[in-house]
């Protein structure tokens, strides 16, 4: 399969990233495979923290849950909200994960629950 058309494919797939090291006709492809909820996001969907930190992952997510205080937490998570499923849902496009994020509503749970489904995740992508 020429270059080209490996790029049109890879490109037509969720969750790809390609790029190339040089426009050398010769040079070398570099492919990246990442999925979605693995991946970072762009600067434009960041979380925002009610304190203002930033979150582009969801592993940092998983990591600012530690640390967070609770009046940060709940701020973003509320028997009538819950923020931070909403962004795993509407960013990272993960039904399933925001619906058990929505079912919890301390900072632990979240965590928890966040860390069970990345590590799913993982999981899928060892046995590939």
């Amino acid at each position: 399969m020429a270059q080209n058309q490996v790029l049109k494919a890879m490109k037509k797939k969720k969750g790809v990233a390609v790029g190339e090291s040089s426009t050398d006709k010769n040079a070398q492809m570099h492919v990246t495979i990442t999925t979605h909820v693995l991946g970072e996001t762009p600067e434009t969907h960041q979380f925002v923290l009610s304190n203002g930190k930033k979150i582009n992952s969801l592993f940092q997510l998983a990591d600012e849950l530690e640390q967070m205080g609770d009046d940060v937490f709940g701020h973003h998570v509320s028997a009538e909200r819950n923020d931070f499923a909403t962004w795993v849902n509407d960013v990272f496009n993960e039904k399933f994960l925001a619906e058990d994020m929505r079912k919890v509503w301390n900072r632990l749970e979240t965590q928890r629950v966040l860390l069970k489904g990345l590590a799913k995740e993982l999981l899928k992508k060892a046995r590939l």
